[in-house]
């Protein structure tokens, strides 16, 4: 959708607006994406629950998806300078290291948050019931 209203963004006030929602749910959506690998593999619970939980996850962490958010900038800068400074360097780097760091950088930034709301209260309440 991205590149379809890019091409045709000037025909009209709708294709402008419709080109900058699909850059709003696409960031939203990358952003969503760390949250719903995480509850994929910890939590037995539904598409549709899976996804508005990430939402509403993603919304909750705003400062740690940021802060993901400006890692994932230094990373791809980082890889500009290998680039810049060792081509070789610079064309492994973004097939073998940065997918690794940048999806380390995503979890490391939605695990408290998911621990913090469905991991830790489900413990409290396993332990109380005993």
């Amino acid at each position: 959708d991205i590149v379809f209203f890019n091409l045709n963004y000037s025909a009209s006030m709708v294709m402008s607006t419709m080109f900058f929602m699909s850059i709003a749910f696409a960031v939203i959506w990358f952003l969503m994406r760390p949250y719903i690998y995480l509850m994929l593999v910890t939590f037995d619970i539904g598409l549709f629950k899976m996804i508005k939980n990430a939402f509403l996850f993603t919304m909750a962490g705003f400062k740690r998806n940021f802060m993901v958010f400006i890692g994932t900038i230094a990373a791809f800068a980082l890889e500009y300078f290998f680039l810049r400074l060792y081509i070789p360097l610079g064309v492994i780097i973004p097939f073998v290291i940065l997918p690794a760091i940048l999806i380390l950088m995503g979890i490391y930034g939605a695990y408290p948050k998911i621990k913090e709301i469905m991991i830790d209260p489900y413990y409290k309440e396993s332990s109380g019931a005993d």
